[in-house]
């Protein structure tokens, strides 16, 4: 995940609720059925894999965060 995340690329470790069969090519999340080459969308910062192709969200900066950014 540190490597990924150093590539700029999402991560997501631990997915306990994964079963994958290569033979038909699927991954089954619970019930949820994802057959080879479906769109998904990966949140990294918090864990998530999500069915399809989500709209992507600017970032909010707020508090200490926000005028530490805004002194860079």
């Amino acid at each position: 995940a540190v490597v990924a995340r150093q590539m700029g690329k999402p991560c997501i470790v631990g997915c306990d609720r994964l079963s994958i069969n290569m033979e038909k090519q699927v991954a089954l999340f619970g019930d949820i059925e994802l057959k080879k080459g479906d769109p998904i969308t990966i949140d990294g910062a918090r864990g998530l894999v999500m069915k399809g192709i989500l709209e992507l969200q600017a970032p909010e900066f707020s508090g200490d965060f926000k005028r530490l950014i805004d002194l860079a």
